[in-house]
């Protein structure tokens, strides 16, 4: 455990939030790679948390936040951002008459079962959407589950999805296809062409297999 200097908790508590208190950070992280800090809630529960949702105010209690909101759905989120991004990644996984199921419930991709039966469980695992951010699957090969989630910027989706194959080109490994293409100067379509048999010794496949 670390414990941290009581002028660092109380700029955190105070500045970055009102309802939890950081007593110390932990030797641990969550599967997602966040670093865990042990809470106090206004509510007098102690919980474990990602530190640095807390620090950007994603996490604003133990949960207790939700279950206290009672204006409508019993959490209060109906219409923000957060509750649209749920409501699409469980539309797109569990409906087959949605335009995108065939890429994903169709091909597999599923929303674990502690997100898919409460919006308050994804709500307390992933915390509020920041404004210009969308939910994203870390391995586009899982499903939308703990660990696995993040909020992206849309830049950081197109990484992702260009970063979820690997690249082997005359003898040669790249993330992605524009790093092929740039080391031996040829536009990307080129690089496609080669791949796909143009040229030998030329070829892509997942990352995460």
């Amino acid at each position: 455990m670390v414990q941290l200097a009581v002028s660092d908790v109380m700029h955190y508590n105070h500045a970055m939030n009102q309802r939890l208190q950081l007593i110390q950070l932990l030797d641990k992280k969550k599967p997602d790679g966040h670093r865990i800090g042990l809470f106090l809630c206004a509510c007098g529960n102690t919980k474990e948390l990602s530190y640095s949702r807390f620090k950007l105010n994603l996490v604003k209690s133990c949960g207790c936040l939700v279950r206290d909101t009672k204006t409508n759905l019993k959490h209060g989120y109906k219409g923000t951002k957060t509750y649209a991004s749920w409501m699409a990644a469980k539309f797109r996984c569990s409906n087959p008459n949605g335009k995108d199921y065939a890429r994903y419930g169709g091909s597999g991709v599923q929303m674990c079962d502690r997100w898919l039966n409460s919006f308050e469980n994804f709500l307390e695992d992933m915390g509020e959407r920041p404004d210009g951010m969308s939910l994203d699957r870390i391995d586009t090969t899982k499903g939308y589950e703990p660990g696995n989630c993040r909020w992206a910027t849309k830049e950081q989706q197109q990484q992702n999805r260009r970063g979820s194959y690997e690249w082997f080109v005359l003898g040669k490994k790249f993330d992605t296809g524009e790093q092929a293409a740039v080391h031996f100067n040829v536009s990307l379509q080129s690089i496609c062409r080669w791949v796909k048999g143009q040229k030998p010794n030329c070829y892509r496949k997942r990352r995460y297999e």
